[in-house]
Formats: structure tokens, C-alpha cells, sequence
């Protein structure tokens, strides 16, 4: 069969990205809502650009190693630092450090405004909180699709692709786990909507959704309707990345090993309700180019 055409309606629908201008890390779509409230800038100053006191300089070199060799850390019990209090006087570069930090890094770089989260009226300081929390949400779906999307522009069996998709996945995770671990918090807690849940899910929803459709799809059968079986998925493996950072008794081999079945089962079972069978060992060039 021919995929080529699909290919491209998924390359279309799934990479959208900005132009690249030449930094690693790229900038959040920003909804209405979420204006004034903050804004995100590329970090390009190094910390060999600042003129920091020794004791500093040791402090963040340290914080940046830790990061770099962050698998060796957990392969002790030992999480590398990731919050940050920065104190002085106004001008003394405390934005310039962070922004350096970011660099080294490799990390998007937001900056609220207090003007535009202080509200005057009742409850309104609380909705902006949420959008705010809300926008954060949404930047670590981008990141998700970002580095995951790219695991499908390889020839490779259906196997293998759900395996190194879900290997960029939990990469992404390692790399930046509190932000993963506000996200799905925030997402499973009593008090948060169900209807905001879907809503804030939608993007990272939508592509799973497309990729699903477009193995369905390849093999003449119906991908109508198939977000439910996208948002099982993602909430199972979500979970499970969660329980796996809090307790971490296996290494992350380990863990894409034990969850690799687990997504494969639930796709070639809803491709199956479908009438349609994917072997595991069978070639998906989803990402091909039309001959």
C-alpha cells in the first residue's frame, strides 16, 4: 500500500513548528486567554557570559552537572535539583542568571507578569492562576509531540515504532520531571474539572489520535471515533510514568520494556475491533514518501 499521501496529512497536522532560529528550544503557542499573564523567551546568554561571584558560579556548575548526569544520579535514589530560589535587589541579574540556566539547560524560559496575574476583583487573581497553570499544561504537551513525533519518520515495524515513541516519551519525562509530575497531578486531582481535564489535554489528545487514525487508516479500515482509545492510552502511560518517577525500582529500560505491551495491546486491539490486524513485525512507513 501506498502511504505517502497520508504521510503528508500527518506530517502537516502533527509538526507543526516554528521557523527554526538556530536555538534548541522552541517557543509555546500562546492562546487569548493566556496573554498578558506571562511571556516566553528563547534563552541564548551562557553562564560564561555573567560575571558571577566563585561561590555562584560553583553553585550553578554543580546544578548543571547534575542535570547532564541525571541517569547516574537516579541509578543511586538521588533526583537532581530542580527549583531554584533566587534572591537580591532589583538589577542585580537574577533574571540574567535564569535566563543562562535555561541555555545550559535546554529548557524553555517563562517569565510571569505580576501585573497581569494580580487582579482587583474577586476571584480573578484564581482564574488567571489556573490559566497560567492551564498554559504550562499545554507547553509540555508541545514538548511531548515534539519529541515524540519524530520517532515516526523512520521506516521501522509497528513494534518498534510504538517503542521508541514511548522511549521519547519517558526521555522527555526524565528529563523535566516536575513539570510532568504538575501536569498529571493537576490533571487527577478531585477538585479539577473534568470538562478543563479534556479541554487542556486536547493537543497532545489530537495527535495520538491522528497516529492511531493513520494506522487504521493505512489498512482500509474505520479510524472514526478513535480519541477514546488515544486518551485511555495516554492516561495509562501517564500514570504509569508517574508511579515510575515516585518510586523508582526499575531503571527506565525497564520501564519502556513493561510498557511497550501495554500500548501495543490497546492499539492492535481497537485496529482488531475495526477489522483490521496489524502484525507487530510489520513494516509502517507512515512517514514515506509517495513513489
Amino acid at each position: 500500500k501506498k502511504h505517502g499521501v497520508l504521510a503528508s496529512q500527518l506530517t502537516d497536522a502533527l509538526t507543526r513548528r516554528r521557523p527554526n532560529t538556530g536555538t534548541n528550544v522552541t517557543s509555546m503557542s500562546r492562546n487569548e486567554a493566556s496573554n498578558g499573564l506571562f511571556y516566553e523567551q528563547e534563552p541564548e546568554r551562557r553562564v560564561t557570559d555573567l560575571v558571577l561571584p566563585t561561590e555562584v558560579r560553583q553553585a550553578v556548575n554543580q546544578l548543571v552537572e547534575e542535570h547532564h548526569r541525571r541517569d547516574l544520579l537516579r541509578s543511586h535514589g538521588v533526583e537532581p535539583r530542580h527549583r531554584l530560589l533566587f534572591v537580591g535587589p532589583p538589577g542585580g541579574g537574577k533574571t540574567s542568571l535564569a535566563e543562562a540556566i535555561a541555555t545550559e539547560l535546554a529548557v524553555p524560559l517563562l517569565s510571569v507578569r505580576y501585573e497581569g496575574l494580580i487582579g482587583s476583583f474577586l476571584g480573578e487573581t484564581a482564574s488567571r492562576m489556573e490559566t497560567l497553570f492551564a498554559a504550562v499544561g499545554e507547553r509540555m504537551q508541545e514538548l511531548i509531540v515534539q519529541r515524540v513525533m519524530p520517532c515516526f519518520h523512520v521506516t521501522a515495524t509497528a513494534l518498534e515504532l510504538v517503542s521508541s515513541a514511548l522511549t521519547g516519551y519517558v526521555e522527555l519525562v526524565a528529563e523535566r520531571p516536575n513539570l510532568f509530575r504538575f501536569v498529571v497531578g493537576s490533571h487527577f486531582s478531585d477538585d479539577h474539572s473534568r470538562t478543563k481535564l479534556l479541554d487542556n489535554g486536547r493537543n497532545l489528545s489530537t495527535a495520538m489520535t491522528e497516529v492511531l487514525a493513520a494506522m487504521v487508516r493505512a489498512h482500509g479500515g474505520d479510524a472514526d471515533h478513535l480519541e477514546y482509545t488515544a486518551d485511555a492510552i495516554l492516561g495509562a502511560v501517564a500514570l504509569g510514568v508517574l508511579r515510575w518517577l515516585n518510586e523508582p525500582t526499575i531503571d527506565k529500560d525497564e520501564l519502556i520494556a513493561q510498557l511497550t505491551p501495554v500500548i501495543w495491546g490497546a492499539v492492535s486491539a481497537a485496529a482488531a475491533a475495526r477489522g483490521v490486524v496489524i502484525a507487530p513485525d510489520e513494516q509502517m512507513a507512515l512517514f514515506g514518501t509517495a513513489d
